[in-house]
């Protein structure tokens, strides 16, 4: 339908989201410990967690950093994008942060089942008194939806990003095509049928688990990409403590990538067949003409 309607669905999905985690995080976690008291005790790394979970839970939370590349692959269509895109960025990293910590925080504070590590906001949200279950169904809905959130985003990037590689030569002249609306019609249509065909697979096989085979393949790209981009930063800038950044986000990456690369076995495979197809595609093409 267009990037407009796409970000107005984005922003009342966050802002829904973004109330129920204060109601969970601050007004439910602060009447749970007033009647609880804390007794924060943190699991220790290497007895209450072995260190290769904690490692592999390191390389799935990069999910987490999603709008980040969203905020980057949209930047072209931004109004005055050299303030929008640094302060956008700025509060989806403080903001992801400021959650992730207070999350953990909550959770560490009280007795946790099995059932709730594995859903630690609904969990948190049941321990609230008088509203608890009402609030853990309402926390799984906003799941759903700030999910769906992500995945607009990710239609929007993924059609953006193949529609200004076909501009510069590196996809088939075909992902250009626009719609009246201006939308991108043909990226989306792809992409969607490979996002079907991972879906359709997943449903046939019992052994391969969808949701953690797709974090590694977004983290697997999204790594490379920032490589990319931390080079770039090198490269290209002449401020020093720039140069500087770069050169760190660029280490810090390159061992995000190793331990992608040991602790994901289906998403390293699937992954060097991703890059081999880009390649491939890349050279059996002539080379990109800059105007």
């Amino acid at each position: 339908m267009g990037i407009r309607e796409s970000v107005r669905l984005n922003k009342l999905f966050v802002a829904l989201d973004l109330a129920t985690l204060f109601l969970v995080l601050g007004v439910g976690g602060s009447i749970y410990f007033f009647f609880n008291g804390f007794s924060w005790k943190p699991p220790s790394i290497g007895q209450d967690v072995p260190v290769g979970n904690f490692l592999y839970a390191v390389t799935i939370a990069m999910a987490s950093y999603v709008g980040v590349e969203a905020i980057s692959q949209a930047a072209e269509e931004t109004s005055n994008a050299s303030k929008t895109v640094p302060k956008a960025t700025y509060l989806t990293v403080s903001l992801t942060l400021l959650v992730a910590l207070a999350g953990a925080f909550f959770i560490a504070s009280s007795p946790v089942n099995n059932d709730e590590a594995l859903h630690p906001f609904a969990g948190l949200a049941l321990k609230v008194p008088i509203i608890g279950t009402w609030l853990a169904l309402w926390v799984g809905l906003m799941g759903f939806l700030i999910n769906l959130a992500s995945a607009n985003s990710g239609v929007i990037g993924v059609s953006r990003v193949a529609y200004s590689m076909a501009r510069t030569g590196l996809l088939p002249e075909g992902f250009r095509r626009i719609s009246r609306r201006g939308v991108p019609y043909i990226s989306i249509a792809v992409f969607t049928i490979i996002a079907t065909g991972l879906i359709i697979v997943n449903g046939f096989s019992t052994s391969l688990h969808l949701l953690e085979l797709i974090a590694s393949l977004y983290n697997f790209g999204a790594i490379v990409a920032y490589i990319y981009a931390s080079i770039s930063l090198v490269k290209l800038s002449a401020n020093k403590q720039e140069k500087l950044l770069g050169i760190l986000a660029t280490v810090a990456c390159i061992f995000m990538l190793t331990l992608l690369v040991f602790l994901h076995p289906e998403g390293r495979i699937l992954a060097l067949l991703w890059f081999l197809v880009g390649l491939t595609l890349y050279f059996l093409k002539d080379q990109p003409v800059h105007k």
